[in-house]
């Protein structure tokens, strides 16, 4: 049986290792005991779990790797090959994954240029680790968006898509920072970060006036008492539905567009509001940047939209746009005042026949249980409301 004090040891030995002698001596005395001390993995010693003892062992050792004059192409495939087995082992040791990925992204750009893709890749799962450590619960839930008429809008309606977007393309520069952030610093990892980042990470982005409930607060309080509801958000239909000759759609979306994180996968997605501040320009001045603020932070002049954020994250992405299918998740279509008739008959055309489905869980028996209820997609117009001028209201058609 391992001796776990030997391995709290070399961690406190070599955390802080500043000589080269000691970085050489940590290098040298992990590659003779790894394979014994893995058997740790498995056990919990109290109330610490083994392998976040031996995930801290191979977080040192990585780092005086990268330092030490021991490093060669074949030390760096051994250790990336026992990063992955360390992984399929584990579950939930996001922070540790993180670590040992961006890491091992150190050590293959230190390799020369010619490994810059196996650093890239290695980046990729960091980036990955770093998005799961802000990981929302799932949900079931409504929320809106505005659109403009469009070939993107239609194709989606019919292939039952929804759209996302890499931040590389967002209109606002300050909106999910962290590609201008790194493109700012432009030292070599920075670029090999941007480029993990750059078609990795999307978002879409919608309109819902109840909070999330969280962790501290499962209760959907509202964001602004007051407000309209969302598809009568004058603003909204100013700014993204082309002056009101778009349209609003309401969805309905299962939990199961919320891909959980766990050690191994590829996909992370989730929900999760946005914040807003007056200091939102400040952040990540000097390199403290969360995924929270890179992804979920705004200015307050943007507050009025209410936004809900959908992440979306694939680790084989490969270009700014790509689609997560949501069959039978479009609920209803409100259209703007200036919306041609063309395009109104169009749509409700194009979704004829189409319903909504509503996904729940149900107790029966004592035991959990799936059921689905269709709904016809219900049609709105939006009018001037002459009780008070300036307001709209929705007229169901």
């Amino acid at each position: 049986m391992v001796d776990i004090s030997e391995i709290k040891h070399y961690i406190e030995k070599y955390k802080h290792a500043d000589s080269k002698e000691l970085i050489e001596e940590g290098v040298s005395d992990f590659l003779s005991h790894y394979a014994e001390w893995q058997e740790v993995i498995a056990f919990i010693y109290g109330s610490e779990r083994g392998e976040q003892i031996y995930g801290g062992a191979f977080i040192v050792f990585t780092i005086c790797l990268y330092r030490s004059e021991q490093l060669n192409e074949g030390i760096a495939e051994i250790i990336s090959k026992e990063i992955r087995d360390f992984e399929s082992k584990v579950d939930y040791l996001f922070g540790e994954m993180y670590s040992l990925y961006f890491n091992m992204g150190l050590i293959w750009h230190k390799l020369g240029i010619m490994h810059d893709d196996d650093a890239v890749e290695e980046f990729k799962k960091a980036v990955f680790y770093l998005l799961a450590m802000s990981n929302n619960i799932s949900y079931q839930l409504e929320c809106y968006a505005y659109r403009p008429c469009t070939k993107h809008l239609y194709h989606s309606l019919v292939k039952e898509e929804l759209n996302l977007t890499s931040p590389s393309q967002f209109n606002d520069p300050f909106d999910c920072p962290i590609l201008e952030l790194l493109n700012n610093h432009g030292d070599e990892v920075s670029k090999l970060m941007h480029k993990a980042y750059r078609y990795t990470t999307k978002v879409a982005c919608f309109v819902k006036n109840d909070k999330l409930p969280t962790g501290e607060d499962f209760t959907n309080k509202p964001k602004h008492e007051g407000d309209a509801p969302e598809y009568l958000n004058e603003l909204m239909w100013a700014h993204y539905a082309d002056s009101h000759k778009g349209v609003c759609i309401k969805y309905h979306f299962p939990n199961t567009l919320t891909r959980d994180a766990k050690c191994g996968n590829k996909v992370l997605a989730y929900f999760r509001d946005m914040k807003y501040s007056d200091d939102v320009y400040n952040t990540g001045i000097n390199d403290g940047i969360t995924m929270n603020d890179a992804f979920f932070l705004k200015s307050k002049a943007w507050e009025y939209e209410n936004e809900l954020r959908y992440l979306y994250f694939d680790h084989d992405g490969k270009s700014d746009y790509s689609q997560v299918a949501i069959p039978g998740c479009v609920a209803a279509v409100y259209f703007g005042l200036k919306c041609p008739e063309e395009e109104r008959l169009f749509i409700m055309k194009l979704l004829e026949g189409k319903k909504w489905v509503n996904r729940y869980k149900k107790l029966v028996d004592g035991r959990a249980r799936d059921f689905e209820e269709e709904y016809p997609i219900e049609f709105y117009q939006i009018k001037l409301d002459g009780t008070s001028f300036g307001k709209l209201k929705a007229v169901k058609l």
